[in-house]
C-alpha cells in the first residue's frame, strides 16, 4: 500500500509544497487501537483488509496536511492523524470481508489480462494532484471523535451509530440553510434529497456513504430501547400515589401526589410522549363526566377525557392532535378520579397554566417524574421479587425514558388477559398511537374515516 504522494509530494493552495511522505504500508499494519473499539470478532474493523489491489491510497499524513494546508507539527495534529487512520479503515470496511476476498482475485485476473495485452488501461486511475480536502473529511473526523463518547442512556456503554449520525444531520441542516440563503433559485434536490449545486453540502459527498457503512458496522447501531412497563407496574405506582395522597396532611402535598397519579394514568392510557404530557395546560383538557355520556353519544355511564396535545408534535406538525381516554376503564384504571382530584386542588384557573408544574410554575419533565415517582416504586417491586424486574440491577438504566409506558401500553392493548374484555383492533391502535400517516401507502378508507368520540373511547375502555 504505497501512498500516491510517497515520492512526489503535492502543492498547497497558498503556493507552498508538502514534501513527499515516503509512506508504504503492509495492509495489516494499517491498524487502530485504544480508544477505538470494535463490536466485531477479533480485531475486525480495526485493521485494514489484507488486500493486494487498492486504488489511489492516500496515507493519513498526506490527507491531514492537505486539509490543514500546512506541514504537521502542532499539538493537536496527532489526534487528527489517529482520526484519519480510523476513517481510512472504516471506509475500507464498508465492504464485507467476503467481498474483498472475492474481488481481489478478480482484480488479479484483470491485472494479468492487462499485462497480456500491452496498451490496455483498465485499472489505472487519474491521480489527483493533491489529496482531497473540503469539509467532508473533517466532518468524518468529528464523527470518529464523537463515536468515542459514552451514552448516558445505555449505562455508560459506547454510543451507537444512530447517535453519531445526528452530527451529520445537524451539519446537513446547517449547510442547507446556508445554501438556501445564498443560492435561492439555484438549488435542486433529487428524490434522495441530495443538492445538485456545486459546491453542495458536505453531507452529500459519496464518500460519506462508505464511511457510514464501515463506522456503523464497527460500532453497531443496536439501540437498546427502554424496558416496557407492565400493567401491574402502573397499578403499583397508582396504589403508591393513592396511599400518599390519602395520607397527605397538607393541600400542597395532596396536589403533588394528585399530579403524579394523573401523569401515571395519562402516560399509560394515552400512550403519550413525555413532551406531550408535560406540555399539557389546563385549557387542553375536556372532561365528560359519566352522567354526561348521553350528551356526547357515549355508552351509558361512560365518561371520557379529551386531551389536546401540543400544537406541534412528533407526528403532527401541521394540525393539533387529540387523545380520548375513558373516564374509568373496565379494568379499573381511574384517570377521571385523578383529574377531579387535581382540578379541585389547583389554585389557579389560568387556562395556560401547566397541569404538571413545580411550585415556582416551571413544568415537570421526564427525569423528575421518573426519579421522584416511578423508580422508587419499581425498585421496591424488584427487591420484593417481581420476576419481570428482577434481572435489572439498575432500574434507571433499564427504564431510561417514559417511552416504557408507551411500549408497554401498546403491547397491553393487543392482549386479552385479566379483566380486559377484548383486544384492540389494528385500526384502533393506529389511531390511538397517532402514528404518522403516509398517504401514498395508506388505504383510502383509512384516510377519509372519521372517528367519533364514542368509537375512540373504546380502546381504553375495553382494552386497557
Amino acid at each position: 500500500m504505497k501512498c500516491v504522494y510517497a515520492t512526489s509530494g503535492f502543492d498547497l493552495p497558498n503556493g507552498t509544497g508538502c514534501r513527499p511522505c515516503g509512506t508504504t504500508y503492509h495492509p495489516l499494519c494499517i491498524s487502530a487501537g485504544h480508544p477505538f473499539t470494535s463490536r466485531r470478532t477479533g480485531r475486525l474493523g480495526l485493521v485494514f483488509p489484507n488486500v493486494r489491489h487498492w486504488a489511489n491510497f492516500v496515507c493519513e499524513c498526506c490527507t491531514v496536511r492537505a486539509v490543514l494546508g500546512r506541514e504537521l507539527g502542532l499539538l493537536g495534529d496527532s489526534e487528527l492523524l489517529l482520526l484519519e487512520r480510523m476513517r481510512i479503515i472504516d471506509i475500507a470496511h464498508s465492504w464485507s470481508p467476503g467481498t474483498h476476498t472475492q474481488y481481489q482475485s478478480k482484480l488479479t485476473y484483470v491485472q494479468g489480462f492487462e499485462a497480456r495485452h500491452p496498451g490496455l488501461n483498465i485499472l489505472s486511475l487519474f491521480h489527483p494532484p493533491t489529496p482531497p480536502t473540503g469539509p467532508t473529511i473533517p466532518l468524518m473526523w468529528a464523527e470518529e471523535a464523537y463515536s468515542l463518547r459514552l451514552s448516558n442512556r445505555r449505562d455508560n456503554l459506547p454510543v451507537t451509530y444512530g447517535t453519531v449520525r445526528q452530527l451529520r444531520a445537524a451539519v446537513s441542516q446547517y449547510h442547507m440553510t446556508g445554501l438556501i440563503n445564498g443560492h435561492t433559485g439555484s438549488l435542486h434536490r433529487d428524490q434522495q434529497g441530495r443538492v445538485s449545486i456545486t459546491p453542495g453540502r458536505a453531507t452529500d459527498d459519496a464518500s460519506l456513504k462508505h464511511f457510514s457503512d464501515g463506522l456503523s458496522a464497527r460500532i453497531g447501531n443496536e439501540a437498546k430501547p427502554s424496558v416496557s412497563l407492565l400493567d401491574r407496574h402502573v397499578r403499583a405506582v397508582d396504589d403508591d400515589c393513592t396511599r400518599r395522597y390519602n395520607g397527605a396532611t397538607t393541600a400542597r402535598a395532596r396536589l403533588l401526589w394528585a399530579r403524579a397519579g394523573l401523569v401515571n394514568q395519562f402516560l399509560w392510557l394515552g400512550w403519550l410522549r413525555s413532551s406531550e404530557v408535560f406540555g399539557l395546560h389546563l385549557q387542553d383538557l375536556e372532561i365528560i363526566e359519566p352522567h354526561q355520556a348521553a350528551s356526547r353519544d357515549l355508552p351509558a355511564g361512560c365518561g371520557a377525557i379529551v386531551m389536546w396535545l401540543n400544537p406541534e408534535t412528533k407526528t403532527s406538525r401541521q394540525s393539533r392532535a387529540d387523545v380520548v381516554l375513558a373516564y374509568r376503564t373496565i379494568s379499573g384504571h381511574r384517570p377521571g378520579l385523578w383529574v377531579k382530584r387535581l382540578l379541585d386542588l389547583l389554585h389557579t384557573k389560568d387556562p395556560m397554566s401547566h397541569l404538571f408544574a413545580h411550585a415556582g410554575g416551571s413544568s415537570w419533565d421526564s427525569l423528575y417524574f421518573r426519579r421522584t415517582f416511578l423508580y422508587p416504586v419499581l425498585t421496591k417491586l424488584r427487591d420484593t421479587g417481581d420476576p419481570y424486574l428482577r434481572p435489572y440491577a439498575n432500574i434507571p438504566a433499564a427504564l431510561y425514558s417514559l417511552h416504557s409506558y408507551r411500549r408497554g401500553a401498546r403491547t397491553q392493548a393487543s392482549k386479552l388477559r385479566g379483566s380486559l374484555t377484548r383486544r384492540a383492533t389494528p385500526d384502533e391502535i393506529y389511531e390511538h398511537a397517532r402514528w404518522r400517516k403516509s398517504r401514498s401507502s395508506e388505504r383510502i378508507d383509512v384516510i377519509y374515516r372519521e372517528w367519533p368520540i364514542a368509537d375512540r373511547v373504546q380502546l381504553t375502555l375495553h382494552c386497557m
